[in-house]
């Protein structure tokens, strides 16, 4: 799972480093491209075996896993690469909180804790004034739709294969944006441009970099799968946070702004109650 984290947020730094040249929904568009070639190689190579059903709840899952993504891309284009990995992260929140409204799980005390801490922690980090800023609007949005995205692989794992699943998000990440840079020749939209942007011809550089961050990402699922497999649930979720850290770290060293008190302290509390959701056991239920 370390190993994961390391290929993610190595495949995160070179989004940021290519956003200096590419729209951030452009570098998606080419990481899903290149992700459908690797993942149809693997159905031939592997075949799947599913049972099916439930195809309304594989397209919603699709919508959203598009919705979050783009917008995390568009905010390590645009923000600091340590506050857009924090918001990504509240998905874990988002995805407990909206567990227990939707799907009627129940939560423990300490659940319900850890909840209050990390919705604390993600208003310090972001900090807002009289009203929410348009990029702290859209980081609660990421984290909330990838949250929903947690929630209806849950419900359809049992029916479909999790590369079926990763094949419906890409799709639906290239079809979208596809369209979106089509629409752009016609219209410009500030409010959406996450996912409208006019097309940008990549040199060769920038074609082998987009392509090592699909590989990279691939690789990296790879791995957490294979963690998944052979070790705790709750370690893995925990060891995940190192993410946060890593991505402040490298943030730094390629130029964001030191983060000040408040969100240090913010992010901390965040990696807090991330961590007693994952551990969490007891009985202690509502």
């Amino acid at each position: 799972m370390i190993l994961s984290t390391f290929f993610i947020v190595a495949s995160d730094v070179i989004v940021k480093l290519q956003a200096d040249f590419l729209p951030a929904s452009e570098i998606l568009f080419f990481r899903s491209l290149f992700g459908i070639i690797l993942l149809l190689l693997s159905f031939i190579y592997f075949p799947i075996k599913q049972k099916g059903g439930k195809f309304g709840l594989l397209l919603l899952g699709g919508f959203f896993s598009f919705l979050g993504p783009s917008i995390f891309y568009y905010l390590i284009a645009n923000i600091d690469l340590a506050s857009a990995s924090v918001l990504f992260k509240s998905s874990v929140l988002f995805g407990t909180l909206f567990s227990f409204i939707f799907l009627k799980e129940r939560l423990s005390y300490l659940q319900i804790l850890a909840l209050f801490i990390g919705f604390t922690g993600v208003l310090l980090v972001l900090q807002p004034q009289v009203s929410f800023s348009r990029f702290e609007i859209l980081g609660l949005i990421c984290g909330s739709s990838t949250g929903v995205t947690y929630q209806v692989i849950k419900i359809i794992k049992n029916h479909y294969s999790s590369r079926t699943i990763v094949l419906t998000s890409l799709l639906f990440n290239c079809v979208i944006l596809g369209i979106g840079m089509i629409v752009a020749h016609f219209i410009e939209t500030k409010a959406l441009d996450f996912m409208i942007n006019k097309f940008v011809m990549p040199d060769l550089n920038s074609f082998l970099l987009l392509f090592s961050i699909a590989l990279l990402a691939l690789i990296a699922n790879i791995l957490k799968t294979k963690a998944f497999i052979y070790a705790k649930t709750g370690i893995i979720g925990s060891i995940s946070y190192l993410r946060i850290a890593l991505s402040c770290f490298l943030g730094i060293l390629l130029g964001d702004n030191l983060p000040d008190t408040l969100m240090i302290i913010g992010i901390i509390l965040i990696i807090i109650s991330g961590i007693m959701v994952s551990l969490n056991k007891t009985k202690d239920l509502i």
